[in-house]
């Protein structure tokens, strides 16, 4: 008996120590990828961005959602500010910076036989060559998508996506 709470015991330490360190190494559900626009150099380009010019779709979009937007543009100038890049407004920046987001619905057939829908969200990041107009580079944070969760909770999740998809800009752009 005493064995097996001893084994119990160490499982359990295990699984927390892991726990902590997925949450200290910033692991999560959150998966990030990104491409390259084949034509295109980033090897160049200036640590200067602005904000593109949205579509009236996008525009739509973003002001249907104006409190996330806010959100999410406030912690992509936070990081890319923290990775020593500076917005430049009035005259043409290095590259200009585009957002989209979407929403689809999955359905995850591992929880049970029938399957259980959830929602599947990604944030889009574009960076826009501003002499040609041209996508650069694309970066996406996808995860599923938790209503149930606290408000801050959610903050939090987006600014880790935000932190992402900078930082695989930042570090592939060096």
């Amino acid at each position: 008996m005493v064995h097996t709470l001893r084994r119990s015991s160490f499982h359990f330490i295990l699984l927390a120590g892991c726990g902590a360190f997925a949450n200290l190494a910033g692991c999560s559900d959150i998966e990030v990828t990104s491409h390259y626009a084949p034509s295109e150099s980033l090897t160049a380009l200036p640590s200067t961005y602005d904000w593109a010019q949205m579509t009236r779709e996008q525009s739509e979009f973003w002001n249907q959602r104006h409190e996330l937007r806010e959100l999410v543009q406030q912690a992509i100038e936070s990081r890319f500010t923290e990775r020593g890049y500076t917005r430049q407004t009035g005259s043409q920046p290095g590259f200009y910076v585009r957002l989209n987001a979407t929403k689809e619905a999955r359905t995850d057939s591992g929880v049970n036989p029938h399957g259980e829908v959830y929602e599947k969200i990604a944030l889009i990041m574009d960076v826009v060559n501003p002499a040609t107009g041209r996508t650069q580079w694309r970066g996406a944070a996808t995860a599923r998508l938790d209503s149930s969760a606290v408000p801050e909770h959610r903050r939090n999740r987006l600014h880790q996506a935000t932190q992402m998809l900078v930082d695989r800009f930042v570090d592939g752009n060096k």
